[in-house]
């Protein structure tokens, strides 16, 4: 699997809200940083990564570029909260290697998020 098929299947798997396939996706030494949670290795990025695949949302893919082995991709996120629904711009770069997500970084203004979920 290339690149974009892997964030494309992480993609499918992030909308489902079931993480059915995504230890198949995600190399054992993965690194993932992003405004409210980072992890290094797969079990920790797996098990932090439960709480947003079971928050209700939508996503709408604006842009993707790739390049090499690795994929930019700018989404609106719509994330549903106790005070109402809340927009979220959303970027990540994605790298791969040997078919497995090797690196994550994630980048949005969490204020919003924030303060519709009390936190």
């Amino acid at each position: 699997m290339n690149t974009l098929e892997l964030v494309q299947k992480l993609n499918k798997i992030i909308v489902s809200g079931n993480n059915e396939g995504l230890s198949d996706i995600i190399a054992d030494d993965i690194i993932f940083n992003g405004p409210l949670f980072k992890a290094s290795g797969k079990e920790e990025f797996v098990n932090g990564f439960e709480r947003w695949l079971q928050t209700k949302k939508t996503y709408a893919l604006l842009k993707q570029f790739t390049a090499d082995s690795a994929v930019a991709s700018f989404y609106e996120i719509n994330v549903e909260t106790p005070a109402g629904i809340v927009t979220l711009k959303e970027a990540d770069w994605i790298e791969a290697r040997d078919g497995k997500i090797i690196a994550i970084k994630v980048y949005f203004d969490p204020r919003e998020l924030l303060k519709a979920t009390g936190r």
